[in-house]
C-alpha cells in the first residue's frame, strides 16, 4: 500500500487535515499519512498541527524528501479535482470537508474564553474575523457607531494579515482598543495578533462579520466556523472561495451578504427570536446532510493507495461527488 501525503500550503487547508486523516483512517487504520507544510511561510505558521494530531498513529511531519511513490492530495478551493504532477497527485475541493464534524468547545472552555477576554452576559459580541487591511476604515467605523448606539457591545477584530497596521489606525483614530497580547478587561474593542484563535473566539460571539468579502478581489473567509456556534453572520458581496458554503448558509437565512454602505444598518439590526430560531434549524440541516464528507474523500484516498481504484478512477469518484455538491445542489432548506 503506498503511503499518502497531505500537502498543506495555506491556513484554511491546515485546518481541515484532522478532518481528512478521519476519513481516510476510517477506510484504512494502518494507511501511512505524512502531513507536509512549510516551515518557510512567512505569514502562517502550521506547527500547531502536531499538536492536534499528536495522538494519531501512523502520521509523521516531513517538509521536504516525499516519496515519489506516494498518493499526493492538495485541499483545493476550486470545484475542479485535477491532477498536479504525472504521478498520483489529486487535488480535493475543500468545501465538504469544513462540514465535517468539529469539537465545539465544553461550556467551562467557553466560560473561561469570556473570562479572558472581559466577556460579560450583559455584552451583545460583535467579531470581525479575519479583515483584510482595506476593510479596516469601513469595519472599524461601522463597530464604532453601533458602539455608541449600544454601549453593551463588544467588538472583537481579527485582521487577517499585520494586526499592527490595524492598532495604528486605530491610534491613528484616537480609537482606545486593547489586544489579546496584555488584554485590559474593561475595553470594549479587542485587537486579535494570534493566529488560530479565532475560531474559538466564535463559541461566544453573537455577530460575525466574514472578512475578505468587501473588497471587489476578496476570496472570503472559511463562514462554518461561526455557523458551527450559530452566529448571525454578515459578509460582503465578494467571496470567490467556500461558494458552497456561503450559498446554503445565506439560503439558510443564518447569513446575510450586504454591500459595504449598509454594514453599520445590518450590525444594528437583530433577527426577531423566530427568525434565528428558524435559521438555525435550517443551517442545522445542511451540517447533518454534508458532516460525512470526510468518510467518502478519506475512502477514495485510501482506495487509490492501496491500489483498488486508479488515479483516473479516484478523479471520476470525486468529479461525481463534487456535483453533488455544486450550486445546483437540492440543498434540504425549506424554500
Amino acid at each position: 500500500m503506498k503511503s499518502i501525503d497531505i500537502l498543506v500550503d495555506y491556513l484554511g487547508s491546515a485546518k481541515q487535515v484532522p478532518a481528512l486523516i478521519d476519513g481516510i483512517q476510517a477506510y484504512e487504520p494502518k494507511a501511512k499519512i505524512n502531513v507536509a507544510y512549510s516551515l518557510k511561510d512567512k505569514h502562517n505558521d502550521y506547527t500547531f498541527l502536531e499538536k492536534d494530531l499528536k495522538d494519531y498513529k501512523n502520521v509523521s511531519f516531513k517538509e521536504d524528501d516525499l516519496s515519489p511513490e506516494s498518493v499526493r492530495v492538495r485541499l483545493d478551493t476550486l470545484y475542479n479535482h485535477t491532477t498536479l504532477m504525472n504521478h498520483d497527485n489529486i487535488a480535493l475541493h475543500i468545501d465538504p470537508l469544513k462540514f465535517s464534524k468539529q469539537k465545539l468547545l465544553s461550556e467551562n472552555e467557553i466560560a473561561n474564553l469570556k473570562d479572558f477576554y472581559g466577556v460579560k452576559d450583559s455584552h451583545k459580541v460583535i467579531t470581525a474575523g479575519s479583515t483584510a487591511m482595506e476593510e479596516f476604515p469601513l469595519v472599524v467605523a461601522s463597530l464604532m457607531k453601533t458602539m455608541d448606539y449600544n454601549p453593551n457591545t463588544k467588538a472583537i477584530i481579527a485582521p487577517r494579515w499585520y494586526p499592527e497596521e490595524l492598532m495604528d489606525t486605530l491610534k491613528a483614530e484616537g480609537i482606545p482598543f486593547t489586544t489579546d497580547q496584555n488584554i485590559d478587561k474593561d475595553s470594549n474593542l479587542v485587537v486579535i495578533t494570534k493566529e488560530g484563535t479565532l475560531a474559538d473566539i466564535y463559541s461566544f460571539t453573537d455577530k460575525t462579520i466574514i472578512g475578505d468579502t468587501f473588497i471587489s478581489d476578496g476570496g472570503g473567509q472559511n463562514p462554518i466556523e461561526p455557523a458551527v456556534y450559530q452566529n448571525q453572520i454578515i459578509s460582503g458581496k465578494f467571496n470567490k472561495n467556500n461558494e458552497f458554503a456561503y450559498n446554503v448558509l445565506e439560503a439558510s437565512g443564518l447569513m446575510k451578504r450586504i454591500e459595504g454602505s449598509d454594514l453599520t444598518k445590518e450590525l444594528q439590526r437583530d433577527l426577531s427570536k423566530d427568525e434565528l430560531k428558524k435559521a438555525k434549524e435550517n443551517a442545522e440541516k445542511v451540517f447533518t446532510f454534508m458532516k460525512n464528507s470526510n468518510l467518502t474523500y478519506g475512502e477514495i484516498i485510501a482506495r487509490m493507495a492501496n491500489g483498488s481504484i486508479t488515479r483516473e478512477q479516484a478523479k471520476g469518484l470525486l468529479n461525481q461527488y463534487g456535483s453533488t455538491y455544486s450550486d445546483d445542489m437540492d440543498v434540504p432548506i425549506p424554500k
